[in-house]
């Protein structure tokens, strides 16, 4: 009895001391943020539920396997993630009603010409046209069918109109492929239908030779585990083959190593790896199959199922318990909140943030008292898309305010209708046409003054001091919410006298402040120098308004009754990246990295930080007020994470990284610590190393550099991740999101053509 129980008790030991293997990285699922190197189809277009993939002018009713029936003017949508060359193939033949058929057909692509086909009256046509890598662009690109006929006269025209929509196409076996071997590409489209993945199925199709890079962040022991499968493209293969697989590994700044290598010896052979991975952390892990020796004598495809990492994987972070937080949120209990924004503030010329001129001396006094985010930025570089985010919790890949005439979405719920719920009395003041009541900004507010449409307004920030003082006055006694959005520092900046030449006034070197922006190179440095202070002029004029605001909370007896909140929208490049200025065109740092400084009253309790240099989003700052105030808010869905675990000292970080957008979405940035990568959807990206670099000057992107695929790849899953909550919280086809330019007030109109949006 006592020998089983020792038995037992060393099993228990066992199993205790014994992690179970778990799948840490389904590969399979990651396939399409994988970097393809060598001869990998890009993008079979006729798979039967591709749909989303085909244009307008296809014919679904003669949709036949392989075999589509279009019309004039069809389109074809395909998608680049390089700039490789690439091979159209298909099979077509021109009929027709009233026997009256197209003599031959253009081809475009994006929009300029790639080909002319004679048609020959009614005889198949095989097309093996080439697409030149120049020709291609990253990312959508169109191919375009224009029916041609002869009208007696010689003269060609497209058949485009509904009237002539009698004539068609029948096209067999529409292939892209960038494998110039037709029955290759043939042989792969069958081998997909043959296995085509479905929603249980793990695969991987491989051509021989080529490799493709993953870019992880890989645990301690872990291990690599996959099943493949060679299929030829040739029957006549020998059945004695050498085809020779690899998983190799690198690490940032490190060499490419084998980790594992098999060989294939059967044409119909299969292969099990399980090699444990002798690296951690971010990586590139390629997996290979073939060498370039094999280019001519080895044509098929490996076919990998259950490719994955799978090992013990880093504990989760432990889920911080509601009652530890709960003296944290005590501090909303019956609080007040007062929302400020200074637009286009930059957070390095606050001297709270360690600037040398003294331009913001009463919000260096509210941070004494204070949390000071060190390291917070903005999620978008244009006021409407900024703002966009801080009132509904969403970035702009979401709210999609990509437009001067875009409005928030009806079916996101503003900050201000959760607070009008709650009981709080609502109020906004803003000089900025951008979130003007037209766009739905005034959602939620029981009372929303655009000051800009009074008499006599010009956005400077005194002139909010006769509305927002009467007002703080009369709702001394309610629970409120107030929103103050100031126009300064934004520019041009020319702030009232006394700030009007306090810093710029001794400058020898001056330049117009409304034509420096196209400037540029032309600029001296004295005269950047005399722009920057011009700038720090109106930061100091908006300043001392908030500080009189900040007087009336304290002589009202408000100032312990109110959580204040301090930030920008976005803020201003004077002179940076290439002498940029003013924001909404680069992903420069001072454009990015805005003030944030949260005062909550009767803090020294609760032993809240001063300052924290974790990274923040102003997303997260809707997250936090919907903790504090127990909104009911899908939080797996919203941008933002909640700043109450950070504060309590119960976590050290929420946001590895941080995505930037641009209004009309051509460009995103992605951030972390220390590294940036710029993406451009029509020029080459750009990676920084912060570290060495603060300001981001010195672009050291190379294609082959292990951090920035691994960012790159963390991007493009968040672009998906979004697109995903987009229509989850919106719906998949939501409803006109845009109003017309004729819908628009003329003051709103006004301050948008003062503000540069509308020329």
């Amino acid at each position: 009895m006592r020998r089983l129980v020792v038995v037992f008790c060393l099993l228990i030991l066992g199993l205790s001391a014994c992690k179970k293997s778990h799948l840490i990285v389904d590969l399979v699922q990651e396939k399409e943020f994988a970097r393809i190197i060598g001869d990998v189809f890009l993008h079979e277009y006729m798979e039967n539920d591709a749909d989303e993939w085909r244009g307008w002018g296809w014919s679904k009713l003669k949709q036949d396997g392989n075999r589509l029936a279009v019309y004039p003017s069809s389109r074809v949508r395909f998608i680049a993630d390089d700039a490789i060359p690439l091979h159209l193939f298909c099979e077509c033949r021109p009929y027709s009603q009233d026997k009256v058929a197209a003599k031959s057909v253009r081809i475009e692509l994006n929009n300029s010409e790639l080909a002319t086909v004679e048609l020959e009256g009614g005889i198949n046509r095989f097309l093996d046209i080439l697409i030149p890598a120049d020709k291609i662009k990253r990312g959508n690109n169109w191919i375009e069918f224009f029916y041609l006929v002869d009208d007696g006269k010689s003269q060609k025209e497209p058949l485009s109109s509904e009237g002539k929509r009698k004539f068609s196409l029948e096209v067999n076996r529409l292939i892209l492929s960038s494998h110039p071997d037709f029955g290759v590409a043939e042989k792969y489209v069958q081998l997909r239908q043959k296995i085509k993945p479905t929603e249980d199925a793990r695969t991987i199709i491989q051509k021989v030779p080529s490799a493709v890079d993953f870019y992880l962040d890989i645990p301690e022991k872990s291990f690599f585990q996959a099943r493949g499968t060679f299929y030829p493209a040739n029957s006549s293969l020998p059945s004695e083959i050498d085809l020779d697989l690899e998983i190799s590994a690198q690490k940032p700044g490190g060499k490419m190593e084998i980790l594992y290598s098999q060989s294939i010896r059967d044409k119909k052979g299969r292969v099990n790896m399980d090699s444990p991975l002798s690296l951690s952390g971010v990586s590139r892990l390629r997996l290979k199959a073939g060498n370039e020796k094999d280019a001519d004598s080895l044509m098929g495809f490996v076919v990998w199922d259950r490719v994955r990492v799978t090992g013990q994987g880093s504990e989760k972070e432990a889920i911080v318990s509601p009652n530890a937080l709960s003296r944290y949120r005590d501090m909303f209990a019956g609080k007040n909140i007062l929302f400020v924004i200074f637009d286009a503030a930059r957070a390095d010329h606050f001297s709270s943030y360690g600037y040398f001129r003294p331009t913001t001396p009463n919000s260096d006094r509210l941070a004494q008292d204070s949390t000071v985010f060190t390291n917070a930025f903005s999620e978008a570089i244009s006021t409407r898309c900024s703002m966009g985010t801080v009132f509904t919790g969403y970035p702009l890949t979401v709210t999609s305010l990509t437009k001067v005439t875009s409005c928030i979405p009806q079916e996101l719920t503003t900050l201000a209708q959760h607070f009008q719920s709650h009981g709080f009395k609502t109020a906004g003041y803003t000089g900025i046409g951008n979130v003007a009541s037209v766009f739905g900004f005034d959602k939620g507010f029981d009372q929303y003054f655009e000051l800009y449409k009074e008499e006599g307004f010009y956005r400077k920030s005194q002139q909010y001091l006769p509305y927002v003082i009467p007002w703080l006055e009369a709702s001394k006694d309610k629970k409120f919410f107030l929103y103050i959005h100031f126009k300064e520092p934004h520019a041009v900046y020319k702030p009232l006298p006394p700030f009007l030449g306090m810093f710029s006034g001794g400058f020898k070197e001056t330049v117009d402040l409304t034509e420096y922006h196209s400037m540029g190179q032309n600029l001296t440095t004295q005269q950047v120098e005399y722009i920057r202070a011009c700038y720090d002029e109106n930061l100091a004029s908006v300043d001392s308004v908030f500080g009189e605001i900040l007087e009336k909370l304290k002589d009202l007896g408000l100032d312990e009754k109110t959580i204040v909140i301090l930030t920008a929208d976005h803020g201003d490049l004077l002179g940076e990246n290439g002498r940029r200025f003013g924001h909404g065109d680069y992903f420069g740092e001072g454009v990015m990295h805005i003030p944030l400084i949260i005062r909550f009253p009767s803090d020294d309790k609760l032993g809240v930080p001063r300052k924290i240099d974790a990274l923040i989003k102003l997303s997260d700052l809707f997250a936090t007020l919907a903790d504090g105030c127990d909104f009911d808010v899908p939080r797996d869905l919203i941008g933002g994470k909640s700043l109450l675990p950070l504060i309590s000292g119960a976590v050290q970080d929420v946001n590895p990284f941080i995505v930037v957008e641009k209004r009309d979405r051509n460009g995103f940035c992605i951030r972390t610590e220390r590294h940036k990568l710029i993406f451009w959807n029509d020029a080459p990206a750009e990676f920084y190393d912060l570290a060495e670099d603060p300001v981001a000057e010195n672009n050291i992107f190379r294609q082959e550099d292990v951090m920035a695929n691994y960012m790159l790849t963390k991007l493009k899953k968040w672009i998906a991740a979004q697109g995903l909550i987009k229509n989850a919280v919106l719906g998949k086809d939501p409803a006109e999101k845009d109003i017309r330019y004729d819908q628009i007030d003329k003051k709103t109109l006004e301050n948008l053509k003062a503000l540069g949006y509308i020329k």
